[in-house]
């Protein structure tokens, strides 16, 4: 009698747990949270977010799905689609604390403008769309321990001196080096202006660099500005660049 009572206790918890309204999860939320989160319907584990915001990035129209079971081990893992903002498409998730995260089958999409600060050239303006195929990821304390999957820059334009630049499609393979914690990026053979070549690779220490070659045969105002960059003779009808940014 007393084991059919426990259960029966245990599974209205459940039950409780499970029909919970997602507004829940915003009133746990401390009031010193980075993180923001608009108006939410469904339930904890099923539901819509209107927006959310956090270090600047901003969304809206969340659909996310978790799953109970991981609960079990201490980690929360669930499914998202997120229709509009900063940052667009679906991924799934594991999470272990607020600083551990694992994402994967990742396809998301961005403007490629937010990444303005990291372009090693002064005053260039870029635009056109990144996007992730099958992207995964494992952070820990904001570390990245693995990466692997493609990004791609689509419609790419660059702006030098007022002047736009059509490239065309720009694709970088990812990979990851657990022994040396080296994430390397390939360049994939795509139709673009520059006709690049390489490699980029970050270090740990947020070091990042890039070794490859560009077509001498590219609009000259491009070819003298990536002149600065260059890493020795032009050959066989190309330009050896490499340049190096640390990143914080």
């Amino acid at each position: 009698m007393k084991k059919k009572v426990l259960v029966s206790i245990l599974l209205f918890v459940v039950f409780i747990i499970v029909i919970a309204p997602a507004k829940l999860v915003k009133n746990m939320l401390p009031k010193n949270s980075p993180a923001v989160l608009g108006t939410m319907s469904g339930t904890v584990w099923s539901g819509y977010v209107s927006s959310a915001s956090l270090h600047g990035w901003n969304v809206q129209d969340i659909n996310y799905q978790l799953d109970f079971l991981p609960l079990i081990t201490g980690s929360l893992s669930g499914e998202v689609e997120i229709s509009k903002g900063d940052l667009e498409g679906t991924f799934e998730f594991v999470t272990t604390g607020t600083e551990d995260v694992e994402l994967s089958q990742a396809n998301l999409e961005m403007a490629a403008q937010r990444l303005e600060n990291f372009m090693p050239f002064p005053g260039i303006k870029i635009n056109g769309v990144l996007s992730t195929t099958d992207f995964s990821a494992s952070i820990e304390s904001q570390k990245i321990l693995s990466m692997a999957g493609a990004t791609a820059w689509k419609d790419a334009v660059v702006t030098v001196r007022n002047k736009d630049w059509s490239l065309g499609l720009l694709v970088i393979d990812w990979t990851f080096n657990e022994e040396s914690q080296l994430i390397k990026g390939k360049f994939r053979k795509t139709q673009n202006l520059l006709d690049i070549a390489g490699t980029i690779e970050l270090q740990p220490s947020g070091q990042l660099e890039f070794k490859g070659s560009v077509s001498e045969r590219i609009d000259k105002s491009i070819y003298s500005a990536l002149m600065l960059f260059a890493d020795g003779k032009s050959a066989n009808g190309r330009l050896p660049i490499k340049f190096r940014k640390k990143i914080q």
